[in-house]
């Protein structure tokens, strides 16, 4: 009896010092990400980089159609892209007469 409770003991300790050296890797780990993160580029990424296919570029996107709020947020697009070319040729109007003064 004696025998497997000092193995146990040997055993708490080993997964101790596991427990601690996996927690130092981590912290390593998160500071090397936090350091190449901000001074270099990680180039294996790009490896694994896939980007869209045709397929999915040529699908039409899903609107809805009947929703009061997308209706209300397109009107709401519509209004101000009027706004800003209505705004644009006062703009350009008004560096006219100013240049025409000079």
């Amino acid at each position: 009896m004696a025998d497997l409770k000092d193995r146990l003991e040997e055993h708490k300790v080993k997964k101790a010092r596991k427990m601690e050296r996996r927690a130092k890797w981590d912290n390593w780990k998160k500071t090397q990400e936090m350091f190449y993160r901000k001074t270099s580029t990680n180039y294996a990424k790009w490896d694994v980089f896939e980007s869209e296919s045709e397929e999915e570029k040529e699908q039409d996107p899903i609107l809805p159609e009947n929703d009061p709020a997308f209706k209300a947020m397109e009107q709401d697009f519509d209004d101000r892209a009027k706004k800003r070319r209505r705004n644009k040729k006062e703009a350009i109007r008004l560096k006219d007469l100013g240049n025409g003064c000079l």
